[in-house]
């Protein structure tokens, strides 16, 4: 097996499971640290924060080869017809990280309580730092 592939968790395997258990912890206690800036878990993996037009929204998509998030942070304008929120806004990905210049944000975790807070204060971080300031850029 080639070493870029070991580590990773197939599918269905049972560190697969763990894996999609553990990302659940770190979700959880995201959204307790989203709540201090008025968001609520809506859905498994989507946050949101009605305003009088729009719903600002932190959506959190978890990695398929790793232990790890993206986070995408939006606007849907409430009388939209579409059926489902466009990712139309920033996403962790395209952002540079002043921590690792040259790369995006990356938030990963492993097995361990202490990596679940980790992980979860640095997309709340992110969110705070990078989304707030562009939604208020709509208001």
């Amino acid at each position: 097996m080639p070493d870029s592939l070991r580590g990773i968790a197939w599918p269905g395997s049972p560190e697969k499971k763990q894996e999609s258990k553990d990302a659940q912890k770190v979700l959880r206690l995201l959204a307790h640290r989203l709540k201090r800036s008025g968001f609520s878990r809506t859905k498994p993996s989507f946050f949101t924060r009605p305003q009088p037009l729009v719903i600002e929204f932190v959506h959190v998509h978890k990695g398929t080869f790793g232990p790890s998030f993206r986070v995408h942070i939006g606007i849907r304008v409430r009388n939209e017809e579409f059926p489902a929120a466009h990712l139309n806004g920033l996403h962790s990905d395209e952002i540079v990280d002043i921590a690792t210049p040259g790369m995006g944000y990356r938030f990963r975790f492993n097995s361990s309580q202490p990596s679940f807070e980790v992980c979860a204060e640095a997309m709340c971080g992110y969110v705070e730092r990078i989304g707030l300031p562009w939604f208020e850029s709509f208001h």
